[in-house]
């Protein structure tokens, strides 16, 4: 289970980052499919503007190495508990132009590989939307991925979270991840960041009918910094904290939907302290 331990809005203009935001056209539309870019080329098919389709991404050639802010490495590697606006001001620096919600999260990630018992595409997607209608199978992401456990919103629909690497992990040094085993063991909380984009997806109603009427959260990380981070803390079953700066323009979502979104991870922290 995510807990938030803090948040903040910003605004990036002007940017010059090597994360972009892509579209493209297609039935009928001037832009259809959704990517995420990096250094121009495509990174991640991130979905597309249907309001009724199911929701999915898909790891491209572009996605093959980690956006870093070098100044700030021994900060994010020190953890953050609570925001640092002069750090968010300078993290921001590798965000795409537009609106944001800043999340920090504490949370334990769990290494997913794609037709795994644990793969949301092979169970969860299916259940909710059934099997592609054109494959007849279900989707493949093309990646290994991280989902933190699912929470449960007001209308008992379930949010689903994931952190997808931007950075192939057969690329991964050994001795980093070593020694972040070592630091996570020893009670450290290293700060990975991503950049995050928010689908509200209606269901499609099932034979039993238990779908009709709701939406499905669907909840991506794109992984930009932190990779050794993430993997050391699946490794170990340890939290880690995740900045996530969550794209308020490029889901398909409404500012409503997102505050929703966001008062459910917040309402975790306060179950934490009211246990401790």
């Amino acid at each position: 289970m995510d807990i938030l331990l803090d948040r903040t809005e910003v605004v990036v203009a002007d940017s010059r980052s090597p994360v972009s935001f892509q579209t493209e056209g297609g039935d009928g539309w001037a832009a259809w499919d959704r990517y995420v870019a990096i250094d121009g080329r495509r990174a991640f098919h991130i979905g597309n503007v249907c309001g009724t389709c199911s929701f999915f991404f898909e790891r491209m050639e572009g996605a093959k190495r980690s956006i870093n802010v070098e100044e700030l490495v021994e900060q994010l590697n020190g953890g953050l508990s609570v925001l640092d606006l002069a750090l968010v001001e300078k993290i921001k620096k590798i965000m795409p132009n537009g609106k944001y919600q800043v999340l920090l999260m504490r949370m334990v990630p769990k290494l997913v590989y794609p037709n795994s018992a644990e793969d949301y595409f092979e169970k969860e997607r299916v259940d909710l939307w059934g099997i592609d209608p054109f494959s007849g199978l279900p989707h493949y992401p093309k990646t290994q991925y991280y989902r933190p456990s699912s929470q449960i919103m007001e209308n008992r629909a379930a949010l689903y979270e994931f952190i997808i690497p931007t950075f192939p992990q057969n690329w991964l040094n050994e001795e980093r991840v070593t020694s972040y085993v070592s630091r996570l063991r020893a009670g450290d909380t290293p700060t990975a960041v991503a950049l995050s984009v928010l689908d509200v997806i209606p269901l499609v109603p099932s034979k039993t009918a238990r779908h009709l009427g709701k939406t499905s959260p669907q909840l991506p990380h794109y992984l930009l910094d932190g990779h050794h981070k993430v993997f050391a803390a699946s490794k170990a079953g340890l939290p880690l904290a995740l900045l996530a700066f969550l794209a308020v323009d490029h889901g398909i979502s409404s500012p409503e939907q997102i505050e929703q979104v966001v008062k459910v991870i917040g309402r975790s922290n306060n179950r934490v302290q009211r246990d401790a």
